[in-house]
């Protein structure tokens, strides 16, 4: 057959419409129904989606394919009990195939509503029943078993569109198409996408586990097949999101995203218990789930409306129980612990500048005190060691895991991705890492709690110099970190200066307090806690001193946690240490003033005259030096030490903010505080948008954390 009559073209007002071969024949045919031209151009492009798959991967595949993108695909991975239930497969039996069209349906079932199913491999039986109960147009597949087909042609009254392939098809290499009377040519696209693509990997971390090879294939291939703009998260061997046709990519980006989130939420155990009444619709049961999970459930909550789905009115999803991540840090605060690492993770790197986690090491086990559960949506109890708030003492002989466990709850302020053996480390968000910095920059920041009474009679109030020693740099350090909301502080001894962290009893007789103007963070840890709310983590490995202010010791041995909390307290009765009577304990107070720096600023001009733009804020040229700070007109802002900065993106967001807020809002009367608070409004209010010059804003930016805000300005020499 060289030709067939379809049933109307893209619309219906279209006649006639056909599709032909110039040469040879057509390698498909209707075994039932009339399809339309829209419908052959979902089946030849689902087809080719499903082939390039199987030819990949080697594992059967499928795809839902609406309106000419796909909505979905996958291949014929088992599916877990969560999975047979947000997909409504129930207990019966699957192939690999009905597998992968549970999936390619289920991952995004509204828009898969009305879909053209595409199949890499004879229809089973098994997947005819997972298609029959489904509002679908029409299937292609290279061949169909008796009883699949016997199935399927029950559909949609008799008329359901059943087309065959002919899986040795090849096409010509030259494509054609015409759009308004004007005929286009080009070379298919035969672009080969398998692991081979995958062999030059540009990252650091070259080790890419095989199911995320494949996961990478998926949506790759998922990708050829949809317009530009377009954006794909898959997980499982299967599309979890697809974004595409906007005419924004950020569209496309927030698209895909919001599909992704709606599969994982409708895996939560409360959506999956939602108490429907008997005999909802499919389509009704589909659209009230999205609603629910959605930011305004109430359309499906109302009085009045809940009684046509619900047998009882479910309560909402809260934000918290949506975000699994989110959901630990809030259950921190609910159990007033300021950190918590699970059982099973792996904390250990491969090497010191590596971020892969360690091969064969130790497995993180929470010591049975320490040990609190928490409630995980999606996932449900995780055990693991729970900080409590207060002072915590990590201690230990050398190398057996003391800055290990530090480094994980340091970068526990981020979320991690799953193989990085830290998922689920999570700190308080504000945590703070804290260290000696020798010739830092500061001014007129209030270190007196630490710092009083200098021999050349110097303000430690307003305190400014131009090359702070380690223990001035660590006092203005944790003063800037309480003005920018830190409830924890981590420290580590080696790091610290020593003048700065204690005085031991043999110090403090051969120069008595009066003569010494430091007041050790010994003697002011507990202040800290009990009267700023600011708890601390520390690593010591020389000083006996700080048992003596801990509230929590763990010992580290061989890397596994060992609460040894009464020992020590039996212990530092036994070896009691002279206290020193420090200054009175006061909140310090901000008061420096950002000013502008006219060396390096340039003026605007118009690009074609070159006359200077009126009103405008002179310009400074910005350069990104990794995460070893920028460049801001003529000078240089240092953040090698400030070690939860641990992208260069973070740096170059860092940077222009910095620029806006010097460009922008600097005035001789702001203080630092009021330019982070207005800078955070307009991050909010607008995301990075304020900060586009000339209306646009380029990639390459992540998203700095407030505390990482006020070290960077707070290190702006003007």
């Amino acid at each position: 057959m060289k030709e067939l009559e379809l049933k109307y073209g893209c619309n219906p007002n279209q006649k006639p419409s056909r599709i032909y071969m110039e040469e040879g024949e057509l390698p498909l045919t209707v075994l039932n129904g009339k399809p339309g031209y829209i419908n052959f151009l979902d089946a030849l492009n689902g087809w080719q989606l499903v082939s390039e798959l199987k030819r990949a991967t080697g594992l059967p595949a499928a795809t839902s394919f609406k309106h000419v993108s796909p909505a979905g695909a996958a291949v014929g991975l088992p599916l877990n009990d969560t999975l047979r239930k947000i997909y409504f497969v129930g207990e019966q039996e699957l192939s690999p195939l009905a597998c992968a069209y549970a999936r390619a349906r289920g991952a995004d079932r509204m828009s898969s509503f009305g879909d053209w199913i595409a199949l890499s491999d004879v229809c089973d039986e098994s997947t005819a029943r997972l298609i029959k109960p489904e509002v679908s147009d029409g299937i292609i597949a290279p061949g169909y078993t008796d009883e699949a087909l016997a199935l399927l042609k029950m559909k949609k009254k008799g008329n359901y569109n059943i087309v065959t392939i002919d899986p040795a098809y090849r096409p010509a290499p030259i494509e054609h198409k015409q759009v308004f009377g004007i005929t286009f040519e080009q070379g298919r696209n035969e672009f080969v996408i398998d692991e081979n693509l995958l062999n030059d990997i540009v990252t650091t971390n070259h080790d890419l586990p095989e199911d995320a090879k494949r996961d990478l294939i998926v949506a790759l291939i998922v990708l050829k097949y949809t317009q530009s703009n377009s954006v794909c998260y898959a997980k499982d061997g299967q599309a979890i999101g697809i974004g595409a046709g906007q005419q924004s990519r950020i569209h496309c980006t927030r698209l895909a995203g919001q599909k992704a989130d709606n599969w994982l939420l409708r895996q939560h155990p409360r959506v999956l218990a939602l108490p429907f009444v008997e005999k909802i619709a499919r389509a009704d049961r589909d659209n009230t789930i999205d609603v629910f999970i959605s930011d305004e459930p109430d359309e499906v909550l109302a009085d009045g409306r809940w009684q046509r789905f619900f047998t009882e009115r479910p309560e909402p999803l809260t934000k918290e129980e949506k975000e699994k991540i989110q959901a630990v840090r809030d259950q921190l605060k609910e159990q007033g612990l300021v950190a918590f690492v699970a059982d099973d993770a792996v904390l250990p790197r491969e090497s010191g500048i590596s971020s892969r986690p360690m091969k064969q090491s130790v497995a993180f086990t929470s010591p049975e005190s320490l040990r609190v559960t928490m409630q995980l949506p999606h996932r449900g109890a995780v055990t693991g060691m729970g900080i409590p708030k207060g002072i915590t003492l990590i201690v230990g002989g050398g190398y057996h895991g003391k800055s290990t466990l530090l480094t994980a709850l340091e970068l526990g302020v981020y979320n991690h991705i799953a193989g990085d053996g830290r998922e689920f480390v999570i700190t308080d968000e504000t945590a703070l890492k804290l260290r000696s910095e020798d010739g830092r920059f500061i001014k007129d920041v209030d270190i007196s709690m630490f710092i009083n009474d200098l021999p050349n009679g110097k303000d430690t109030h307003h305190f400014s110099t131009e090359d702070a020693s380690g223990s001035t740099s660590q006092a203005a350090g944790i003063v800037e970190g309480m003005e920018a909301g830190s409830r924890l502080f981590l420290l580590d001894e080696d790091t610290s200066a020593t003048n700065f962290m204690v005085r031991d009893a043999f110090m403090q007789k051969v120069v008595s307090p009066d003569k010494e103007p430091i007041t050790p963070f010994l003697s002011r840890a507990r202040d800290l806690y009990e009267q700023a709310g600011i708890s601390t983590i520390l690593v010591a490995g020389s000083s006996g001193a700080f048992f003596h202010i801990a509230d929590t010791v763990i010992q580290m041995e061989r890397y596994k946690p060992v609460d040894i909390t009464k020992k020590a307290k039996a212990l530092c009765k036994e070896f009691p240490i002279s206290e020193e009577k420090p200054h009175p304990f006061a909140l310090p107070h901000s008061h420096r003033i950002m000013e502008k720096d006219k060396n390096g600023a340039t003026k605007r001009r118009d690009y074609r005259s070159g006359a200077v733009r009126k009103n405008e804020p002179e310009r400074l040229k910005l350069k990104t030096m990794g995460t070893d700070g920028f460049a801001i007109g003529k000078q240089t802002v240092d953040l090698r030490y400030l070690e939860q900065l641990i992208d260069s993106e973070q740096t170059a967001c860092l940077g222009m903010l910095l620029k806006y807020a010097v460009e922008h809002l600097v005035d001789g009367k702001r203080t630092i505080a009021e330019v982070v608070v207005q800078l955070q409004k307009e991050l909010e209010t607008s995301g990075m948008r304020f900060l586009a010059e000339n209306g646009i804003v380029s990639g390459g930016y992540a998203m700095p954390r407030v505390q990482e805000m006020y070290s960077c300005f707070n290190r702006y020499r003007v």
